[in-house]
């Protein structure tokens, strides 16, 4: 008799064997749909990290364009003020002989 026993033993798990791995399967799974929620949050933030990255590249190459734009502009102002400051000098040169 002892021996159909075991040999069933043998067959079948017992069932707190089952029972534990019933439990180790529920713990797996449970685990397995909280790392994909993780993921899901990492690929959602990832994807909203991306689209700032792309807004302060355009705003940053927008600012290189203004900053482009003013530094013509200061160029052409300061040689435009030489010029004039020149003359001025010039000009100021020959009234100053005229009434000698």
């Amino acid at each position: 008799m002892t021996e159909k026993r075991e040999k069933i033993k043998s067959i079948r798990p017992d069932r707190l064997e089952k029972k534990k791995q019933e439990i180790e399967l529920l713990n797996i799974s449970k685990a397995q749909a909280n790392e994909e929620l993780r993921m899901n949050e990492t690929i959602s933030k990832n994807k909203q990290l991306k689209k700032e990255i792309d807004t302060l590249r355009k705003e940053i190459m927008g600012a290189k364009r203004e900053i482009s734009k003013l530094t013509k502009n200061i160029a052409s102002s300061k040689k435009e003020a030489k010029t004039l400051n020149k003359e001025y000098c010039e000009g100021k040169k020959c009234t100053e002989e005229t009434n000698n």
